[in-house]
């Protein structure tokens, strides 16, 4: 099948009107970049995942951290990943609305450190906006810097990554920020 909405419209459209029961778990991916640290509020594949978890179904999301200078892609190490991580999950029970995020390096699975469980991180992107002009004319705007760092944030999942490592994070969709509540009710008051 093939939908012409967004990624978390094929999961739903799977999920309410294809299959005829639900599946045990959603595999979104792999995706053909990394989705790490803030990257995933803008994800797709975490996205088609997230809604999974939101109609009640067990997800993952895989994505492979590209080498944007190699020929070739280790996709078949991302794949060995996520196998390794559903295989796992067979028989286990993640707590309710969890979404988990996988990204792999970009290396041969023989020279993967392992899979390392992380916290989201924070990303840095130089900032960047171009202005360019289409084949009609149009003027037009390119958004988004190369990738500048990782930030140093313990057992965070970039500098994971770059050390040549699998990351998997557990997410899940409240993005309420539970310890800024009481500053915002006085607001609200």
């Amino acid at each position: 099948y093939a939908v012409s909405g967004t990624p978390a419209d094929c999961v739903y459209l799977a999920l309410h009107h294809l299959l005829p029961e639900p599946p045990d778990l959603v595999v979104s991916g792999i995706n053909h970049g990394s989705n790490l640290s803030g990257d995933v509020l803008y994800s797709g594949t975490v996205a088609a995942a997230m809604e999974a978890v939101l109609q009640g179904v067990p997800s993952v999301a895989v994505s492979l951290h590209l080498d944007r200078t190699a020929e070739h892609h280790h996709f078949e190490t991302a794949g060995r990943v996520a196998r390794r991580v559903v295989t796992q999950l067979v028989g286990k029970q993640l707590p309710v609305g969890t979404c988990l995020n996988i990204n792999v390096p970009d290396i041969p699975a023989d020279e993967l450190k392992g899979l390392k469980a992380c916290v989201l991180g924070e990303r840095r992107y130089e900032s960047q906006v171009d202005v360019r002009i289409d084949p009609r004319g149009r003027q037009y705007f390119w958004l988004g810097g190369a990738h500048k760092e990782f930030a140093d944030v313990l057992d965070s999942d970039g500098p994971a990554i770059e050390a040549g490592y699998a990351t998997l994070t557990p997410l899940h969709a409240d993005l309420t920020f539970h310890t800024a509540m009481d500053a915002v009710r006085e607001l609200a008051d």
